[in-house]
């Protein structure tokens, strides 16, 4: 049940978040008049944040960004397809997709040290 109530929602926020990349996509264009508005750039990261915050995807890479503390170089982005919230950490996905690419990054970044 809690599943499709995300499913249900994610459909639900889903052209908001196309709205909210083309918006950001539109403010950041040389090519387009919106970019030379006074405050384009922040309109821009204001959208692309809504839709990041609004994709699956997106979440992660927002995430990401924020620990800037953390060099480029040992940060992975793993995107799993067809795959919500709950089967993310559970059953056939977890084992053979998730948990896999999982442990291979913790022992590649604990040098063997577990």
């Amino acid at each position: 049940m809690l599943y499709q109530l995300h499913e249900f929602q994610r459909a639900l926020l889903s052209p908001l978040t196309a709205w909210a990349q083309a918006a950001s996509k539109s403010f950041a264009n040389p090519a387009s008049a919106l970019a030379y508005f006074p405050s384009a750039t922040r309109l821009s990261a204001g959208y692309e944040l809504l839709y990041r915050l609004g994709s699956g995807d997106g979440q992660t890479r927002a995430a990401q960004d924020l620990c800037s503390g953390i060099p480029p170089e040992p940060k992975r982005h793993f995107v799993a397809e067809k795959c919500g919230h709950y089967g993310i950490f559970s059953g056939r996905r977890w084992r053979a997709i998730i948990y896999p690419q999982l442990r291979d990054f913790i022992l590649e970044h604990s040098n063997g040290k577990l």
